[in-house]
């Protein structure tokens, strides 16, 4: 009995010892089965135990199917706020892999024009020195900004779509 009453109050053998206005100790030889209840004890937890109305299903219970309706309207507000939030973080993962995308393409070709005006020896020496820095410059954006940031984003953006599409089909 005080197993199921602590387990469906949600409760701790002291507030049961509170309740009971009995010691914690008393209580958790109780507890323990190493004592049995006292006519205090029994009395005070007697019209708990029978509140909880074992003999009806917990969907029978007018209280739970209310509580349920109005838990069922709260959430499917949750899980639209929700759903449009996470649709806002899919549109901005998208728009940062397309433009990552363009700037990659941007800096490869950078890269490319640099290798080829440094492979020409027509260029004057301050010229040089300017297509060189430029040159590892672009190497050290394209290696802050990899093709694993491409895939890392790809990855993101399957994952969101995925949980949108799990959120829309919870809603209906």
């Amino acid at each position: 009995m005080l197993k199921r009453i602590k387990a469906c109050f949600c409760i701790t053998n002291i507030s049961v010892a509170n309740y009971c206005k009995v010691s914690y100790d008393m209580l958790k030889s109780i507890s323990a089965e190493r004592r049995t209840y006292n006519a205090k004890i029994l009395n005070r937890l007697e019209p708990l135990y029978k509140a909880l109305n074992f003999k009806k299903s917990i969907t029978e219970l007018p209280t739970v199917v209310s509580f349920k309706e109005k838990e069922l309207q709260n959430t499917a507000q949750k899980i639209t706020q929700l759903l449009n939030k996470t649709k806002k973080i899919l549109g901005v993962k998208q728009t940062n892999l397309k433009l990552l995308e363009k700037n990659r393409i941007g800096w490869l070709r950078g890269l490319h024009a640099c290798s080829e005006l440094l492979a020409k020896e027509d260029l004057m020496t301050s010229d040089t020195k300017w297509v060189h820095l430029r040159k590892s410059h672009l190497k050290i954006q394209l290696a802050d900004n990899s093709l694993f940031k491409i895939v890392q984003l790809q990855g993101e953006i399957v994952g969101l779509k995925a949980k949108v599409d799990s959120l829309q089909a919870s809603i209906k």
